[in-house]
């Protein structure tokens, strides 16, 4: 009864497994960090496939920021609050792989203390700086230190799937 039960839970996961890979190709998400020194962050996009030709190149290419928060130079916490269509281009090398930015963020948002500070923006350029301006009281530069891709939720599913698979291959060899 056991084996019956598993063995349709087994084929579930892998009917929806497949299902979600024969899905049209969907947007790949990205955290950036950047420069831990002075003022330091990180920013989540999520890139649509269509960015990712032809490479090596600048592609003009409009991407959602999904979120984001960051410390200035005077130790103040700011938030990127959802902003959809706001990236401006990428930069891909020639293994195709996303190495660079562009997107100016003005709706930054204030965490914990009242922004005395008009025209309030964050700006990421394809050579990697990344610039705070707070209405000219506080300007920061800083580079970006990092642009790791986020494992997708199928490639986790597949991986849940295998662990589980040798997980009831080693109880059946112990009965």
């Amino acid at each position: 009864m056991l084996g019956k039960i598993f063995r349709n839970l087994f084929g579930a996961a892998a009917t929806l497994l497949l299902v979600s890979f024969a899905l049209p190709a969907r947007a790949v998400v990205y955290d950036i960090g950047f420069d831990p020194f002075d003022f330091g962050g990180i920013m989540r996009i999520n890139v649509p496939p269509s960015c990712f030709i032809p490479f090596p190149a600048d592609n003009a290419c409009g991407f959602d920021v999904l979120s984001g928060s960051f410390s200035d130079s005077l130790n103040r916490t700011w938030n990127i609050p959802s902003a959809p269509g706001i990236g401006a281009f990428v930069r891909l090398n020639a293994t195709d792989t996303l190495v660079g930015i562009a997107v100016d963020i003005f709706s930054l948002i204030p965490v914990g203390f009242e922004s005395n500070c008009d025209g309030t923006h964050l700006s990421f350029q394809l050579s990697g700086v990344v610039s705070f301006n707070c209405g000219g009281v506080v300007t920061d530069t800083g580079r970006v230190t990092s642009i790791t891709r986020v494992p997708e939720p199928a490639t986790l599913a597949l991986l849940g799937l295998g662990l589980g698979g040798l997980a009831a291959i080693r109880r059946r060899r112990r009965s």
